[in-house]
């Protein structure tokens, strides 16, 4: 299949190279124009709307045309400065840690260079707040005094508040709420003299979450009150929520069930409003708990439901979102790096021809190669197969002989089986190695869903001890690797038998003693080589 798909495969790709080779050599020409005629406040402003709806990504590409025009124009470092913190900033937002480190401490050396107080201020706070995603919170807290300390004298209380914010809630996390509480009641009294609502929730919420996780439930609903009252007159807003679920987890833990049903579910229909899957996942997690607690099961189940259905989607949105900006950012980089060189080489299209020989190389060396590993990929299962099934073979005929042998009870007189000595004898080892394998081979005791070493021993009237020693000695593997390789060879027995072919892997891996699919399915690789799916789909073809 992959060798009739690989010439047309080619050709599309040759074809899209021609298409994109085109492409970018219009787009480059338009940006180099874009780039020397279009104020860089145009796009700050840009990229800050998209900063705002967090589409990071974007921010970036329009931060970084900010800074090539700066670098064109000859701008004030300031300007600069600003688009290298919220390069930075973005590239946190997208967890790309590094990036957001290079970026923020261009912005510090190049604010420490203007001997710009406030810069350097903010740009410590950067940096404090990247250690703190990095889990490296005394890094944090000595950036965050550093900045607390330069902006001491420079009349600009937002900062001041913000940063004394962040050192509450680097001690937060580090359980330390005495002091946590001290920066947050100093950012309070600033932010209330400032007076922006969303600023004085926030740190009220902090304060309330401290108070929660020292225990003193009654002064965290205080806080968590105080901040509804400042949205009386907005009960549909997305911090209303948040305060909303935090009320609902303190009703919760006092057992206070209807109060938390009333506060979750108005944090809920909020969610639904905004379309807040973050919220959402809560706030159904939460009423499962809630019913759980009243012993209302049915609803219980119903909303937990609900809440995987919807951290199902999260996640999935979460995994396509996070690969899509990623590829947009190395499109992003790829095409700054072409705009560049058009710059240095102003050779478009001696640089185009070059790039599409490389991509042509590129693609034909890599469809060679993966064909040829396709290849090997291929015979090696197939051998693998052919080795499998040979094996099955060999144990229809060794579980033929056991069948013969079926009537012979197991060895259990004092002298071989109840030995006590701290040495095993050889005698013992005998028979305690026949009995094994009268149970596993003989009975199949392997097939128990909760078989352990213990219920082993109990059925050979032994020791775990012994046992686990004698398998080990017996067969070179520990029992959990024993059993397995018993199941597998059931399982591979069950996948060769026509009447079992519509069963799914995951009544296949039940049958034979596993508990999840994806248990069995690891096991089947490590003892076979290949996957069951393959496996069974190589015997139908085989034998259809």
């Amino acid at each position: 299949m992959i060798k009739k798909l690989l010439l047309p495969i080619c050709i599309v790709c040759f074809a899209l190279l021609f298409k994109v080779n085109a492409a970018i050599k219009h787009e480059l020409s338009v940006t180099t124009i874009q780039v020397k005629e279009t104020e860089p406040n145009i796009f700050i402003e840009t990229a800050d709307i998209h900063f705002k709806k967090q589409s990071f990504t974007k921010a970036i590409e329009y931060y970084k045309r900010a800074l090539n025009d700066y670098s064109y124009r000859g701008n004030k470092r300031v300007d600069e400065i600003y688009a290298y913190k919220k390069i930075g900033e973005c590239y946190l937002g997208l967890n790309i840690f590094d990036e957001a480190l290079s970026y923020t401490l261009k912005a510090l050396k190049m604010s420490q260079e203007i001997e710009d107080k406030i810069n350097i201020s903010t740009s410590l706070n950067a940096l404090a707040l990247i250690y703190y995603n990095l889990e490296e919170y005394q890094e944090a807290l000595d950036h965050y005094s550093k900045a607390l300390a330069l902006i001491e004298n420079q009349n600009n209380d937002l900062i001041k508040a913000d940063i004394l914010s962040n050192i509450g809630i680097t001690y937060g996390s580090l359980n330390q709420l005495d002091e946590s509480l001290e920066y947050f009641n100093k950012s309070l009294i600033i932010k209330k003299k400032i007076g922006d609502k969303n600023d004085i929730l926030g740190v009220i919420s902090n304060i309330g979450l401290a108070y929660q996780s020292k225990g003193n439930l009654k002064k965290a609903l205080n806080y968590f009150n105080e901040g509804l009252n400042l949205y009386q007159k907005d009960t549909t807003s997305l911090p209303i929520a948040y305060i909303n679920r935090n009320l609902a987890i303190i009703y919760f833990d006092q057992k206070e069930y209807q109060k938390a049903e009333i506060a979750i579910k108005k944090c809920l229909e909020i969610a639904k409003t905004k379309k807040n899957n973050y919220l959402l996942e809560s706030s159904y997690g939460a009423l499962s708990a809630i019913y759980k607690g009243q012993n209302k099961f049915e609803k219980s189940l119903e909303y937990h439901e609900l809440y995987l259905e919807v951290r199902s989607t999260t996640q999935a949105n979460e995994v396509q979102n996070r690969a899509t900006e990623l590829m947009a950012i190395y499109n992003f980089d790829k095409k700054e790096k072409e705009i560049e060189s058009l710059k240095k080489e102003n050779e478009i299209n001696s640089i185009k021809i070059r790039w599409f020989f490389i991509a042509l190389l590129f693609v034909s060396t890599f469809s060679v190669t993966l064909y040829y590993y396709y290849n090997r990929l291929k015979r090696a299962n197939k051998d693998l197969f052919q080795i499998n099934l040979e094996q099955v073979d060999s144990e229809e005929r060794r579980n033929k002989m056991h069948e013969i042998t079926a009537g012979i009870e197991l060895i259990s007189d004092d002298k071989n089986v109840k030995q006590i000595s701290s040495e095993l004898s050889k005698e013992y080892k005998d028979a305690l190695i026949h009995n094994i394998t009268k149970l596993f081979e003989g009975e199949k005791i392997f097939l128990e869903h909760d078989l352990s070493l213990g219920k082993v021993s109990e059925r050979l009237e032994s020791n775990k001890s012994y046992v686990s020693r004698v398998i080990n000695e017996f067969s070179g593997k520990n029992f959990n690797t024993f059993i397995n390789e018993y199941r597998i060879n059931e399982a591979r027995k069950l996948l060769t038998q026509r009447e079992n072919w519509n069963l799914t892997i995951e009544s296949i891996a039940d049958m034979v003693g596993f508990k999840s699919k994806s248990s069995f399915n690891i096991a089947f690789k490590k003892f076979t080589g290949i996957t069951p799916s393959y496996f069974l789909e190589s015997i139908k073809e085989k034998y259809d």
